[in-house]
């Protein structure tokens, strides 16, 4: 999980959209991430006006925030699933700038 201000945390939780939805403070949008992998927030936290938490960029340019916490989930379509020790450990260090090249 990946709070605003915050450097990443390795959680574990139940594979259910009320815990999802209680994480990320309301109803959850996914946006890809790397193979099998995606994020999932809050899909009205720039309406709320949540805290800029991960900047995707495209090459050296800026192109988005997701704001608000933050999970990162595998996928194995059309399943959410839990990532393995080795995207974690991708995940925890990949993360740490709270910047993504997309």
């Amino acid at each position: 999980m990946l709070k605003p201000n915050r450097p990443p945390v390795e959680i574990d939780l139940p594979n259910d959209l009320q815990t999802i939805q209680g994480i990320v403070g309301g109803y959850a949008d996914e946006f890809p991430y790397l193979d099998n992998m995606i994020f999932l927030f809050n899909e009205e936290g720039k309406d709320l006006g949540l805290q800029p938490n991960l900047y995707l960029n495209h090459g050296e340019l800026y192109f988005d925030v997701i704001v608000g916490n933050v999970l990162v989930v595998g996928t194995h379509i059309p399943e959410m699933v839990s990532l393995t020790e080795e995207q974690i450990r991708f995940c925890l260090e990949d993360l740490s700038d709270h910047r993504v090249i997309i």
